[in-house]
């Protein structure tokens, strides 16, 4: 998430952008997007900008979420329950491992009723939330919160 005055910023950029390309370099653009259940169909430089501000708005919170930091420190061993989808619990351990400050953390463990394991490709703290997206040895998917 990025703050009101760096969004502003990117709207700024854009703006100037948009003004420039279709302002002296004769641009041409069109573009079409879903909003509320209608299609709306847009062209010229309101086309120009919002494919800017978009581009512009992507990578930057990309890179904004790369170097991101976190007061959560998840490292170490944890028991954990899990309730499936047809109300069954199970428990089971994991270990986390995560260098401190950063937001992203590598998490694998045992769901010891099932003798099922996982592992995460990717697992990130993100709105006080750990959320990862995992394999287990059954070769099932999914992502867990």
């Amino acid at each position: 998430m990025i703050a009101f005055s760096q969004f502003l910023g990117i709207a700024v950029i854009s703006l100037v952008s948009t003004f420039v390309l279709f302002r002296f370099l004769n641009s041409k653009s069109a573009g079409s997007g879903k909003f509320m259940g209608f299609t709306i169909s847009y062209g010229g430089s309101l086309g120009g900008f919002i494919a800017i501000f978009y581009l512009l708005y992507t990578a930057y919170s990309s890179v904004a979420l790369q170097y991101s930091n976190s007061n959560f420190d998840l490292s170490g061993d944890w028991k954990f329950t899990l309730k499936t989808s047809d109300g069954t619990v199970h428990h089971g351990t994991s270990k986390i491992k995560q260098q401190p400050g950063n937001i992203y953390f590598d998490i694998g463990g045992v769901v010891e009723t099932t003798k099922v394991d996982f592992s995460a490709y990717v697992g990130v703290i993100a709105h006080r939330k750990a959320i990862f997206v995992y394999e287990n040895s059954q070769q099932e998917m999914g992502i867990a919160f």
